[in-house]
């Protein structure tokens, strides 16, 4: 789990190609025309003049949207994970703190705003792609086991705020504390889901942020039928790293 303590893969030509083949070529592709010329037609530059390819597609342009969108299925289709090769999307603003600085990512979930609160509250359904948790949220104080980290620590975390169905903020117990906030906004019957790492200290964005552009794939791998546990940690650092260190 990203904390600020975290430093957070020429072949032979068929046979109708050789000699006596019937499109008249020889072994080496020369044509049977007089004086050894091919007769085809090759094209110079010339041939081109006045034939117009037309203006690049711009960056927003749909056909070039449902392009990509259909290209990130067709990956996604052969990853176990059931997600496309990860892209780093995280932004970094501002903190409240002087000094400090918010880590903002995002993912839109294939199900209604109350089913994904209902999921990221529930400790099973936590269990999933992040950690089971024990003790009562309502009490204020919970132990949280990540699953994804090696030896599986449990961390205890304090529910700064909850308001159901729209927003929670967590912050660990102990040395090198730290605060997050999740905001879920509704989408027909979609929902995006926003975590906001509260207050980070600039050094660690490029160590942070990948870790919570893995975990926010793990809760969508969840959430549309996949494997949380085939998303790569190794796909998101260092790779994405200077996707964060950049926005300093």
């Amino acid at each position: 789990m990203p904390h600020d303590g975290d430093n957070t893969r020429p072949a032979s030509p068929p046979d109708d190609d050789r000699p006596g083949s019937p499109d008249g070529r020889d072994a080496h592709g020369h044509g049977e025309a007089a004086g050894g010329h091919d007769d085809t037609h090759s094209h110079g530059a010339d041939d081109h003049a006045g034939h117009s390819h037309g203006a690049p597609l711009a960056p927003d342009d749909p056909r070039l949207l449902r392009a990509q969108q259909r290209l990130d299925e067709a990956r996604a289709a052969v990853r176990p994970s059931g997600l496309p090769a990860p892209r780093a999307t995280g932004t970094v603003t501002p903190g409240t703190t002087p000094g400090r600085v918010h880590l903002v990512v995002s993912r839109r979930l294939p199900v209604p705003q109350s089913v994904a609160w209902y999921n990221l509250a529930t400790s099973d359904r936590l269990a999933r792609w992040y950690g089971p948790y024990d003790g009562d949220p309502a009490s204020g104080r919970i132990d949280v086991t990540m699953l994804a980290e090696e030896g599986h620590p449990t961390m205890p975390m304090d529910v700064v705020e909850c308001r159901a169905p729209e927003r929670f903020v967590v912050r660990s117990v102990g040395e090198g504390a730290w605060e997050l906030a999740i905001d879920l906004q509704p989408d027909v019957e979609a929902c995006f889901v926003t975590l906001t790492h509260l207050d980070l200290d600039p050094a660690m964005v490029g160590d942070v942020g990948p870790g919570w552009e893995f975990y926010m794939d793990r809760l969508l791998a969840a959430e549309s039928g996949g494997d949380p546990t085939a998303v790569d940690f190794a796909e998101y650092h260092p790779a994405m790293a200077e996707h964060f260190t950049a926005q300093l």
